[in-house]
């Protein structure tokens, strides 16, 4: 899923052209592509993980306590959320 900034956006433009979400259900993998660079940023990293990738020079830990929800809302109106199956493959994912 990838997001890109709106230039026609009537404010100041954010800071960040594009942002790709990669959906990686493996621990493993998940570290690695962090510590390769593949990845800029994961989350639901395994607890016994931390204190490895906080030495690693190339990897910054943040740790945030708290609820937390994630809400990304797909609007039906445009492509491809106009479709219902792509809707409910973004629901299975």
């Amino acid at each position: 899923f990838t997001m890109r900034r709106n230039e026609k956006y009537w404010g100041a433009p954010p800071s960040v052209r594009e942002i790709v979400w990669r959906p990686v259900k493996e621990d493993a993998a998940r570290i690695a592509a962090i510590e390769s660079g593949q990845a800029d940023i994961i989350n639901q990293v395994p607890v016994h993980e931390i204190e490895r990738l906080k030495r690693n020079p190339r990897v910054r830990v943040e740790m945030l306590r708290g609820l937390r929800v994630l809400y990304i809302g797909l609007n039906p109106a445009h492509k491809p959320f106009d479709n219902k199956l792509v809707r409910q493959a973004f629901n299975y994912a």
